[in-house]
């Protein structure tokens, strides 16, 4: 499933995440495995808004459909939440999930079960992974399994060839997480059938993006280590091909705090995020001008998420105008540059309008 992939990002189907994917051009995308976690759309009715936004964002491309597991039980007074929820039941091999996965044409499914399930629950959903015929990926994320080194196990003795994401979370420390993941890498050289084929594709992930900026007055750079982590695996386990991923310069969903947030613009960068903080009685235009005069910018970026920079500090219309457009801007220009790493620059966009609603 990886074939062609440079770049797997772990997204939520949040309005921000989904705007970021759809304003990326086409090509790019064409190169990319994203692995989506659904959560039903802000005020939707049905959960059917939701697969019609990811397939807005992605358009006919493959993609692993995984679920939020935060929004599950989530107070919400439209009849989407339930049927979210219901997602999350295991019966028949979790039928509802893959019914639903199913009747979404390019979406690979994601395993449901995990290390508690037993061998009976996990033959049922792979079953399931089998009639379907799509594939499958297996996420592993760090504090989410209480053995998943078992569960890889357990699964590359009924699936021959699947994805497994080793995601290793969310830390303003993620270096600290490398000995996990290196334990997956261990075991996939070690399950490499005697014709030293690796059947099981991987994808090494984290996040690192911090929660707070309070102290970078109102310019700062903070080191990306997403890229120092798959690179220090990758130099370890050179025989393995791995793909490199990430949570797209995201976190995860935090409760809300009673606080209004400061204006800021982020602009990544291959290996860190140069950040722009409000100061004083500025407004996002003038933190857009200092962002587009500073060292770090780049004409040559023609994107929608520099386009969308350029507009604010000129005042035209699509300007940033709250943190919600801006953390799409961030994330529209850190997927750009990752999934673009090690090739040719891409040039182009989508000509079409996002609709948040």
């Amino acid at each position: 499933m990886l074939e062609t992939s440079t770049y797997s990002p772990i997204l939520l189907s949040r309005v921000a995440e989904m705007k970021a994917l759809f304003y990326l051009p086409a090509p790019l995308k064409n190169q990319m495995f994203p692995i989506i976690a659904a959560r039903p759309w802000p005020n939707a009715k049905h959960l059917l808004r939701t697969w019609d936004k990811i397939d807005e964002a992605f358009n006919d491309r493959r993609f692993g459909l995984d679920l939020d597991r935060s929004r599950f039980g989530h107070p919400n007074r439209y009849p989407a939440g339930e049927e979210f929820d219901a997602l999350f039941d295991p019966s028949n091999g979790f039928e509802n999930y893959y019914s639903q996965v199913d009747a979404i044409p390019f979406a690979i499914p994601v395993l449901r079960n995990d290390d508690r399930a037993s061998e009976s629950e996990l033959d049922a959903e792979i079953r399931r992974v089998r009639d379907m015929d799509r594939g499958l990926v297996l996420r592993c994320q760090l504090n989410h399994t209480q053995n998943p080194l078992s569960l890889v196990r357990r699964v590359s003795a009924r699936v021959e060839d699947f994805v497994l994401v080793v995601d290793a979370g969310w830390s303003t420390d993620l270096l600290q997480n490398e000995l996990w993941a290196s334990e997956f890498l261990n075991l996939v050289n070690e399950l490499n059938p005697a014709d030293n084929q690796q059947h099981i594709e991987l994808v090494v992930a984290g996040s690192s993006f911090p929660e707070s900026f309070s102290k970078i007055g109102s310019r700062g750079e903070i080191q990306a280590q997403e890229r120092i982590l798959y690179n220090e695996l990758v130099g370890r386990f050179n025989r393995l091909d791995v793909k490199y991923g990430d949570w797209a310069s995201g976190r995860p969903s935090f409760d809300p705090k009673p606080m209004t947030p400061v204006p800021r613009i982020d602009f990544p960068l291959s290996r860190e995020w140069v950040c722009f903080r409000k100061v004083e009685d500025e407004e996002y235009a003038d933190i857009a001008r200092r962002v587009v005069s500073d060292a770090s910018w780049s004409d040559a970026l023609n994107i929608w998420g520099t386009y969308t920079i350029e507009a604010t500090a000129n005042d035209l219309p699509g300007m940033i105008r709250s943190p919600h457009t801006a953390t799409a801007v961030r994330m529209n220009i850190h997927m750009f540059r990752q999934a673009s790493y090690d090739a040719t620059e891409f040039t182009g966009d989508s000509d079409e309008p996002f609709v948040d609603e």
